[in-house]
């Protein structure tokens, strides 16, 4: 004799836009202060050639 189940509830998805993460604003890598010098500009262009030459364009990330 086949047993009847009641199907069962579907589990509760969390609503998009509300995790925690997004409700908390990003931290920058750099002070405020640092962010502002002349020179970051000029040191990201060279790291980034030193990268390029170290591993080609396609395996270099800005992360």
């Amino acid at each position: 004799m086949e047993s009847k189940q009641k199907p069962r509830a579907p589990r509760p998805v969390a609503a998009a836009g509300k995790s925690k993460a997004s409700r908390e604003p990003r931290r920058s890598a750099v002070s405020p202060g640092e962010a502002g010098r002349p020179d970051r500009r000029q040191d990201i262009l060279e790291s980034a050639e030193a990268l390029f030459a170290e591993r080609g364009y396609a395996a270099v990330s800005v992360r």
